[in-house]
């Protein structure tokens, strides 16, 4: 399933990069440019809704475990939360180093929530989000005016190891 997954995100790719011209994309012009792209490489869609179903699987399961995660983060954030507050008004100094070493511990996994989310699993690279969520904000225009961007999309990139 790995390597017709790879086919399909670069015929997905070379799809979208035909249609860009085009002012109106109906389904089944999608469709006939996505089959000829798929016939080039040799690919057989006979059997679409497995391959459908297994890659929305596979999206499934990755953001039910970020929502998992993040959940058990909240959960662990707010109990410590409320620690704190009592500490703070008990003025209960050995609750409140617990309450920092659980908070500090916390950061941490956010951090690796992080880091999941904005890097490529095989490069390691950060991705299109983060480029987005740290460069080229809506509210701050500095980036705009002044830099430039290059990215790199390579195809075959995971079939030349």
């Amino acid at each position: 399933m790995q390597v017709q997954n790879e086919t399909l995100h670069i015929i997905s790719n070379e799809t979208k990069d035909n249609i860009k011209e085009l002012s109106v994309v109906t389904p089944s012009i999608y469709t006939s440019i996505f089959s000829k792209y798929a016939i080039s490489h040799d690919t057989d869609l006979s059997d679409e809704d497995k391959v459908t179903n297994d890659f929305l699987n596979e999206k499934i399961f990755l953001f039910e475990d970020l929502q998992n995660q993040t959940s058990k983060n909240a959960l662990e954030l707010s109990k410590s939360t409320a620690k704190a507050i009592s500490a703070i008004k008990e003025k209960d100094d050995t609750t409140l180093s617990e309450v920092l070493k659980e908070t500090q511990e916390l950061r941490l996994e956010i951090e690796k929530l992080k880091e999941s989310m904005y890097r490529d699993e095989l490069t390691g690279v950060f991705n299109r989000k983060w480029v987005h969520d740290n460069l080229v904000k809506e509210e701050d225009d500095s980036f705009k005016q002044s830099g430039t961007l290059a990215l790199i999309d390579l195809n075959y990139f995971k079939g030349s190891f």
